[in-house]
């Protein structure tokens, strides 16, 4: 989940992991860290246990720390999201420069709110209120999926079974990071009719890119989003394009600024040169309009220049 810059020889690196993944990450310059967490609670509390993690092992690393990556799967993403928001000022996370998330659920998971609506529908009549029982068994991470809750203040003193009551905060993206976003579907284009509606499976591609859907501009450039077709959600943990395009971006070297603090990207101003021609031609049109504007407000209509050949 963490990858740290720059490399230490001999990483230690748990069973099962694929020796390409790893030999990449130590020829990129990062020393691959696996975290593990426990989704029984809430993401905040990973949250604020992986920034703690972070914070002990930045300190006690055998060489000074310059870089940190953060790549998230799932609810792995919002954890990420979550240790950023919880870590102190002046911490690990002043080093952290780009964040990864695969699949991860920021604007919430429409199957934990159906599991939500199933169980409220269930408790209203005696007859299925037995099964509404071990549907209210779902974990407090997993019932945070159902919105995003990254922070405390989404669910505390909040009834987390109350029927599709979204109680989130905002919470903006890490300023000095650049964030890199993936989603999938089962379909091969995302726009397809199925792919729209069950996206991976969990999870449908305008939150895994945080954003609300049409009318609403992305957050960051286009570039650092990513979809790929014909996948689920557990595809995107080791598909061989989700692993090229992490690896491109990573050795791009191309660092966009860190996004305001809201979490806004806005693009920088257009400036064109424009000679004098240009210039008086662009004026005349401007002096046109306004004639014509002049006269419909008027009831009059405005008098038209000759054009001079």
């Amino acid at each position: 989940m963490a990858c740290a810059r720059p490399r230490t020889p001999g990483a230690w690196a748990p069973p099962g992991t694929c020796p390409t993944e790893t030999g990449w990450a130590q020829s990129s310059g990062y020393t691959p860290i696996y975290v593990r967490y426990n989704s029984g609670l809430h993401i905040s509390e990973n949250g604020r246990l992986l920034a703690a993690l972070l914070d002990e092992l930045t300190a006690n690393w055998p060489v000074e720390v310059s870089e940190i990556a953060l790549i998230g799967h799932s609810m792995g993403g919002l954890v990420a999201r979550g240790a950023c928001h919880y870590a102190p000022a002046g911490s690990w996370r002043e080093r952290v420069r780009h964040v990864f998330t695969l699949g991860a659920p920021h604007r919430g998971a429409p199957l934990e709110r159906g599991a939500n609506a199933l169980c409220h529908a269930a408790s209203r009549l005696p007859e299925t209120r037995p099964f509404a029982a071990p549907i209210k068994l779902r974990s407090a991470g997993v019932k945070d999926l159902g919105f995003g809750y990254i922070v405390d203040e989404d669910w505390d003193g909040h009834d987390p079974d109350a029927f599709l009551r979204h109680t989130g905060t905002v919470v903006p993206f890490l300023a000095s990071a650049t964030h890199y976003f993936v989603s999938a579907s089962v379909s091969r284009r995302p726009d397809d009719p199925l792919g729209r509606l069950i996206g991976d499976l969990l999870v449908l591609r305008p939150s895994a890119w945080a954003h609300g859907g049409h009318g609403e501009r992305l957050q960051f450039p286009v570039h650092q989003y990513r979809h790929v077709g014909g996948a689920t959600h557990f595809d995107l943990l080791n598909h061989p394009a989700v692993y090229g395009q992490i690896a491109g971006w990573l050795t791009s070297g191309h660092e966009l600024p860190a996004p305001a603090a809201t979490g806004r990207h806005r693009p920088p101003p257009v400036v064109r040169s424009i000679g004098p021609s240009a210039r008086s031609a662009r004026g005349r049109a401007r002096g046109a309009r306004a004639a014509r504007c002049a006269g419909a407000a008027t009831g009059r209509r405005a008098p038209r220049r000759s054009r001079r050949r």
